[in-house]
């Protein structure tokens, strides 16, 4: 289901960034840093999928382009946020820190949300 792909690319991005927090040779940075980027499509896709069998044709204009906006903004205030938090920690713990929190939450949230948020509309 969309539901599964978007929480497997998920945990791979988190898994992802906790690798990157480990290597040390640039090769594998690269390598690894190309893996999480492919992993952040099938999520985008996957959402987009999923608004377009659940929201009605009359609003699609106004939910996707606020869901550009949220998604444009909360890149930014992350990322200041992240800066922030990489300025107090030392900045390798913060990326593996960040990816265990990404992984974990993602989890709870199949587990505990996911389940019972079935919607009939999604392929």
């Amino acid at each position: 289901s969309l539901k599964d792909v978007i929480t497997v690319n998920i945990i791979v991005f988190g898994l992802g960034l906790i690798a990157l927090s480990m290597l040390k040779v640039f090769s594998y940075l690269m390598l690894f840093s190309f893996v999480g980027g492919i992993s952040l499509s099938p999520i985008f896709i996957s959402q987009e999928t999923i608004l377009h069998h659940t929201v009605p044709n009359g609003l699609r204009g106004r939910i996707f382009s606020s869901r550009e906006w949220m998604l444009a903004g909360s890149f930014a205030l992350f990322s200041l946020i992240n800066s922030l938090i990489g300025n107090l920690l030392e900045p390798i713990l913060w990326l593996k820190m960040v990816g265990i929190i990404v992984v974990v939450l993602t989890i709870m949230n199949r587990l505990f949300i996911g389940r019972y948020a079935q919607d009939p509309h999604l392929p």
